[in-house]
């Protein structure tokens, strides 16, 4: 969900990469 992938972000992108793989 764009959310998640928004909070990841802002959380650290380490979680932003994580969360793209997911999403991709």
């Amino acid at each position: 969900t764009p959310k998640l992938y928004a909070e990841a972000v802002n959380d650290s992108n380490h979680v932003y990469m994580y969360c793209a793989f997911l999403n991709f």
